[in-house]
């Protein structure tokens, strides 16, 4: 009985530690460089280990996204596999393993604050995207 409420303890806490805690909670952001100039903005950011249902999809919090980037900047995603031996990044909507397995994904809205994605077919694995906003 010992045994199996102690069993017990620790699943729990494997749970609550491994749950995600919010929104974009698997995730880190880290602005790499901004660089404000006269007519010139380029903000980059970092997302990792992010997985992307196909139904649910995934919301991508990006403050420094406004309607001015969505109107007449750009917006790119580039998306790689998490496993630390496969370092190319991809450009957005699909991403290439050795295997020949892909994963592809759609965008479901861009507005400002955040971008939705979803995956096509199948959730994905844990996956790193590396997005840029700019503006001119």
């Amino acid at each position: 009985m010992r045994n199996l409420l102690l069993l017990l303890i620790v699943f729990a806490g494997l749970c609550v530690s491994c749950g995600k805690k919010e929104m974009g909670g698997f995730s880190t952001v880290q602005p790499t460089s901004s660089v404000p100039g006269n007519d010139l903005y380029a903000k980059y950011i970092h997302f990792y280990n992010i997985v992307i249902d196909s139904a649910n999809g995934y919301s991508f919090n990006l403050p420094d996204l406004t309607e001015g980037i969505i109107d007449s900047g750009t917006v790119t995603i580039s998306i790689r596999s998490s496993l630390p031996y496969l370092t190319a990044w991809y450009p957005f909507p699909t991403y290439v393993f050795p295997d020949s397995s892909t994963v592809t994904l759609r965008r479901v809205s861009e507005q400002p604050g955040k971008i939705v994605l979803a995956s096509v077919g199948a959730t994905t694995p844990p996956m790193n995207y590396f997005i840029t906003l700019s503006a001119k």
